[in-house]
Parts: C-alpha cells; structure tokens; sequence
C-alpha cells in the first residue's frame, strides 16, 4: 500500500521557526521503505535558486525549460511588499515563467536573472515571500499565473490562435502532463519550501561587513558609528541575490541610500530616520 503525504503545513511551520528542514512530501511503500530519489529531485522540490544562467535552457525540441534532464518553471520568490496582493489574489503576483521568453531575457540583460527560482512544482502554489508595509516577514503560498509571453514563445494547445481561453484553462498539472513522456525524471506534483532570503548566518556576515566598513555608509560617508545609530546602517546586495554574501557583493549604506537603490522603491524609511540621516549628514558636513 502506498501513502501519500503532504507535510507542507508543517514545512511551512518549520521555516517560520528557522529550524531544520525537513523534506516536504514522502512517498512510503508501507514495509518497502521509502523510494530513492536523487539529491536533485529533492533540491527541486524545495526550489532551487539558480545564480547561473548556462544551467537553464530550453529543450532543443520542445522549448520548455529544463535543468539537469529535469522540465522546470522559473518564478521570483521574493514579492517585496505587494507579498500581500500575491497571496490574496494569485494573478496579481509576478509571473511564472516556463520558456526562455523575451521576459527572461530582458532579465538576463538587467542582471537580475539570478533572483528566480527553479522548481518543478506542478500543484500551481508557489511559495512566496516578502514584507509588510511596517518591513515585517510575510510568506505563504500563492497562485501565480504562468507567463503570456512564455505561453506564445511555445504556442501552448495553439496559444497564438486562442490566447484568452488558453490562459484562462491553464492548469499546471495538465502543462507538466503534456511534456512529461520527453522526460525519464518527472516533476513532482508539490514543491516544498525552499528560502530565498537571506542565509542563516546573515546577522553575523552583515553586522562584521559593517564594523569593516567602520559604520559608514559607502555612498553619502555619513557616519552612523554612534551605537544608538547602527541601525540606521544597512548592508546592500548589490547584485540582488540575499544569499551572495560575497564580499564583493556587499555594501554597506544608510537607509536613504539603500532605499534609493534600483527595485527598492519598495524599502521603507519612516520620516522620523530620515530627518535623522540628514540631521546627522548636515552636522558632519560642517565639522570637515
């Protein structure tokens, strides 16, 4: 007998913690053990976060996107503050992406392609994440809409001819069931959690980025290395990625600064910080 059984809830439970992970979904043959299932099966399950883009391409034959023999989707994880509008209403998320579609491209060319996930989740919940308009963590999971541009690149069940019904019909399981006798590795029907935030060891990384840099911002040199103002010091991906903590990625800038940066319209500075950055900018200014 077999047993099937979805530990997402639980997954999701886990996450929130920030203990262990634990695999999302086992499939048990009661008194056979549990099937083997190669380490990247399992990474997909979860998501997998890709940060080279030669590793996605589309089948020569078929256009879909594959990774390691593996068809996948590629979506952005991280919503920012419109996580909220995602998982309330799916279609109001950023799009999933199923074939290198002029999207991907422009992407690819902005130097943001490394923020998307790939995963081979097939139940059409994608987990996202985010923050409240007070920077609070929101996740959970949301039904994102598959990409228009992705669907006309491979015509789709004649995409071109019948956009609105195609789009409107679209069912994840039914996508992944129409290319999966091309592939000896099926996708799963569930993909689990996979954290594309910051790493573990973020608070530490950053908090000694900051002393190196003597708690002054790279870009404005305000000098926030007053204890009571260390706050108001952040440290910038540059690239995007919150798990590239490479040192070169880093920087360290003040709230106005990093709000300022490219995709962080989204950052929230209250009036009352930024009256102080500016505060203390002005009163450094006159010391030099």
């Amino acid at each position: 007998m077999r047993l099937n059984v979805d530990f997402r809830a639980l997954e999701d439970a886990v996450r929130r913690m920030e203990a262990a992970s634990i695999p999302v979904e086992l499939d048990i043959d009661v008194g056979l053990g549990i099937d083997p299932l190669d380490p990247i099966d399992i990474e997909l399950r979860h998501g997998i976060e890709i940060d080279d883009l030669s590793k996605i391409r589309p089948d020569d034959d078929l256009g879909v996107l594959t990774y390691q023999g593996r068809q996948i989707v590629l979506y952005i994880q991280d919503h920012s503050t419109r996580v909220g509008d995602a998982l309330a209403h799916g279609a109001s998320g950023r799009k999933v992406h199923v074939a290198d579609c002029t999207t991907l491209r422009e992407m690819k060319h902005r130097g943001r392609y490394e923020r998307y996930v790939a995963t081979n989740d097939a139940s059409g919940d994608f987990y996202v994440t985010g923050q409240d308009e007070y920077g609070r963590r929101v996740d959970g999971r949301a039904r994102l809409s598959v990409c228009k541009n992705c669907l006309r690149m491979l015509n789709y069940r004649n995409y071109v001819r019948n956009r609105s019904r195609v789009f409107r019909d679209f069912e994840w399981a039914k996508f992944f069931d129409r290319y999966r006798p091309h592939f000896e590795r099926l996708p799963t029907r569930r993909a689990g959690v996979f954290d594309g935030g910051y790493t573990p060891d973020w608070d530490r990384v950053s908090a000694g980025y900051k002393r190196e840099r003597d708690f002054q911002c790279e870009q404005c040199h305000v000098d926030l290395s007053q204890s009571r103002h260390h706050r108001l010091l952040h440290v910038h991906h540059i690239d995007g990625v919150k798990t590239n903590n490479d040192r070169s990625n880093l920087r360290a800038l003040c709230a106005i600064c990093h709000s300022d940066q490219p995709g962080h319209a989204h950052m929230y500075v209250s009036t009352e910080d930024t009256a102080l950055i500016d505060r203390i900018r002005r009163r450094q200014h006159r010391r030099r």
